[in-house]
């Protein structure tokens, strides 16, 4: 089971910084499992979340929201 005080995905792969198309900074997640929400920051790759973490993700290349100013709240959707 997804423990939300953890970091979901790798942000770090065989020693490589993996490169998202959209981050999403400080958003409070929700991962349906019925835990408290948490802020995160979140990697979106091809379309899909990649990576979920309460550590800064690289924002190269990346387009770059921050769903902290916006009180933005984040769902995973099957």
């Amino acid at each position: 089971m997804y423990d939300h005080h953890e970091q979901w995905g790798a942000a770090r792969q065989e020693g490589r910084t993996l490169h998202y198309d959209t981050v999403i900074t400080n958003g409070r997640w929700f991962d349906g499992t019925g835990a408290p929400s948490a802020r995160r920051n979140i990697g979106v790759r091809d379309g899909r979340v990649a990576t979920v973490s309460p550590e800064p993700l690289d924002t190269t290349g990346a387009e770059f929201l921050r769903a902290g100013q916006e009180a933005a709240s984040l769902t995973p959707v099957a």
